[in-house]
Formats: structure tokens, C-alpha cells, sequence
């Protein structure tokens, strides 16, 4: 996601390029080092490091709070209300503790107006990581959106766009069978589907 957002904005050309650097050096001061070498592609916007080895990072409590204090104001640095920044956590149920925390440390930080944060997650996935994360955001505006399964026409109409078909009615049969197994539930529905076709339990009669 950086590495695009690093792309943008040397699309954007010379002066963008300028401003971004200006932003961000303000912002992290001497420990840009930490940054480039996360996000390899800030090398565009800050320029390779100068006789500065790489930094161990050692996962001590200093150290963690360190890198979080400069993502933070990185992150700072490079979004506002004008320009905007959106992040999109998928499948936060697979996320670990250290990249909750971070996440933790971005979005409860009230000094930055500049970003939307948008996770994700399953219901059913749901594990203590995230239930704890969540508990930690009390203090945040959190809009919960929960999304229902597809209705038994519109599991008719997704299966008929996937496989071409003009009349939904012309696979009634197996999408009785996919909303039976699937509940309506647009992933499952896929995973279903690719199941079935892995397994030569879907074929294709091009004289029906």
C-alpha cells in the first residue's frame, strides 16, 4: 500500500516529490533510516540512506515503542484533510499482536484527522486478538457495518454472471444447491463454486 502511495505521488511529479520529503523530515527528523527500511520505496521520495547500516531491531520494549512513534508521525506527515489517506485492513482475524498494536497506535492517535481506517473481519473469526483490539478503541468513532448474506435472487444472479449464463432459471438447480451450502455468503459462495471445479463436479453442456 505505501509502495503505491510512493508511486502516486512521484507521478505527481518534481515538486509533490519535494513537499512529501519536506513532510516527512519534519516529521521523523534523523530517523528516516527506520522508515526506508521498512518501506524501500520512500528511498524515491527521501533518497538512499548515507553511510548508515541498517538498523537491528530487537523487539525490546524501547524499541517497539520507538518504531511506533515514528510510524505514527510518519504517517502524519504524509496525510491530512486534504489529502487524505484510507487504509484497508483485511482479515484482521490473521493479524498478529505486534501488527494490532501498530494498528492501534494509527488509529487512536487524535492529533491525525487525515486518515479513514476500514478493517475487516469474520464474524465467526473473530479471536481474542481482535476482541482485545477492539476493546482498546473505546474512545474511537467506530461504525460497525455487519453484511448479511446474499438473498436466495441474488445468489441466483452472482452464480449465472460467474458462469456467463443469460437466464438465471437455466441453473436453478445448482444455485439452490450453492445457497443451501453457502447461506448466502458471497465468499463461501466462491469457495463452493471452486471446490466444485476442482473436483470435475461442474462441467460445462454446451448443448444445454
Amino acid at each position: 500500500a505505501f509502495t503505491e502511495l510512493v508511486d502516486s505521488v512521484v507521478a505527481r511529479g518534481k515538486q509533490a516529490v519535494r513537499a512529501m520529503r519536506k513532510a516527512i523530515e519534519a516529521a521523523v527528523h534523523s530517523e528516516q533510516r527506520i522508515l526506508t527500511d521498512m518501506i524501500p520505496a520512500l528511498t524515491k521520495i527521501l533518497g538512499q540512506p548515507q553511510n548508515e547500516a541498517p538498523k537491528e531491531f530487537r523487539q525490546s520494549s524501547d524499541e517497539v515503542s520507538s518504531f511506533k512513534f515514528v510510524f505514527r508521525m510518519f504517517v502524519r506527515a504524509i496525510s491530512s484533510p486534504e489529502f487524505p489517506i484510507v487504509f484497508l485492513m483485511d482479515d484482521l482475524h490473521f493479524a498478529d499482536d505486534a501488527s494490532l498494536d501498530l494498528l492501534q497506535s494509527l488509529v487512536t492517535d487524535t492529533s491525525n484527522d487525515g486518515i479513514l481506517f476500514i478493517g475487516t473481519f469474520r464474524i465467526e473469526k473473530k479471536n481474542d486478538r481482535v476482541k482485545n483490539f477492539l476493546s482498546n478503541l473505546e474512545n474511537v468513532d467506530l461504525t460497525d457495518i455487519r453484511l448479511a448474506g446474499l438473498a436466495r435472487e441474488s445468489v441466483d444472479e452472482m452464480v449465472a454472471d460467474i458462469f456467463s449464463v443469460v437466464n438465471p432459471e437455466q441453473i436453478k438447480p445448482l444455485t439452490e444447491i450453492v445457497y443451501k451450502q453457502t447461506g448466502g455468503n458471497v465468499f463461501y459462495i466462491r469457495e463452493f463454486l471452486r471446490y466444485l471445479q476442482e473436483d470435475g463436479l461442474l462441467t460445462f453442456d454446451e448443448a444445454g
